[in-house]
């Protein structure tokens, strides 16, 4: 798959909690069914969020995690899934990053393994993402985009690119900030809770007061995000979003319905593949019990059908001197 192709991967949503951390059965009996009732409900694409490395503890090696994580991978492929797979929570690389040769050339190996590992699948069904969520030593909300915080985030990106492509050179790579380079099939994912005071587990619907204005909020960003698109020549995924809720109940609210709805329908009627987060926590699609949740999922595939698809930015041009400014 190349990166001018990457909006048809359409509407997708995350296998969150399950191969990232500890929280939720890896195992096939538990996976299967979830992956099959997604995709029966008309979603086309899963990312499967991993920990890698916990601590000293490298998941690559043990048996059953592998096992488990490999047959999720197939079988989301034998019913139509295209999935992206990434490293998430890699929290022993945001706490210890010094900039050394050393630690990017670990994320390296790191990555060169996992390709190694899956470059057996098509192009067009799997893609490799990076690094999810870069913080701590890459910095955080209110600093990421200042240095030193870009040039590490690039740097760490392009030790994990050069590691995938040493194993694959046709699978598309999704990453934050890269820099440099003309590869065809390299794209940047972004993620998006905002309005925070809206999409957080601890946020209000009182931010929007209308349903209206949730339609016009989504509106501008996904026009916004698609400006920058066309702009730079950089093809996006939104890979992240979603609204949580310590009280479950507040996302019974025709507003949150709204906001789904209106974010599958813009971002993709703009020509920017999504997927939905879905921990089966405070912001669950589909909770434990499978039960599809205050009808999200069905707001977002009505979104989808609504969309008329635009097509993918035009080019792409050399991304060293390109710093994110859109605000997701």
């Amino acid at each position: 798959m190349l990166a001018k192709d990457l909006s048809a991967l359409r509407l997708g949503f995350n296998l969150g909690q399950t191969f990232d951390n500890a929280d939720k059965s890896t195992d096939p009996a538990r996976v299967k069914p979830l992956l099959k009732a997604y995709r029966d409900k008309g979603f086309t694409h899963v990312r499967i969020p991993v920990s890698w490395r916990r601590s000293d503890d490298y998941f690559f090696n043990k048996t059953k995690f592998m096992t488990d994580l490999m047959t999720a991978v197939q079988y989301s492929v034998d019913i139509g899934l295209a999935v992206i797979l990434d490293a998430h929570h890699e929290q022993w690389l945001h706490e210890r990053y010094d900039d050394s040769q050393a630690v990017r050339d670990k994320f390296k190996d790191m990555w060169k393994d996992i390709a190694g590992k899956f470059r057996t699948f098509s192009p067009d069904k799997l893609v490799f993402e990076v690094l999810n969520e870069p913080q701590v030593k890459f910095g955080d909300t209110d600093d990421c985009m200042r240095e030193p915080f870009i040039s590490r985030t690039r740097a760490i990106n392009q030790a994990g690119y050069d590691g995938i492509r040493s194993a694959t050179a046709t699978h598309l790579v999704l990453a934050m900030l890269p820099g440099g380079g003309v590869d065809p099939c390299l794209a940047v994912a972004v993620h998006s809770y905002t309005p925070n005071a809206f999409c957080l587990p601890s946020g209000s619907n009182d931010v929007f007061p209308t349903v209206d204005a949730v339609r016009a909020f989504l509106s501008d960003r996904a026009a916004k995000t698609r400006r920058y698109s066309d702009a730079s020549g950089i093809y996006v995924m939104m890979n992240e979003f979603g609204v949580g809720a310590e009280d479950q109940s507040r996302r019974g609210d025709p507003r949150v319905a709204a906001f789904y709805y209106e974010t599958a329908k813009n971002f993709l009627q703009r020509g920017i593949a999504l997927s939905v987060w879905d921990d089966s926590g405070s912001f669950a699609v589909r909770d434990d019990r499978g039960t599809w949740v205050y009808g999200l999922a069905d707001a977002m595939i009505k979104g989808a059908r609504d969309a008329t698809t635009a097509p993918a930015a035009s080019r792409r041009r050399d991304l060293a001197p390109i710093i994110e400014t859109i605000d997701l």
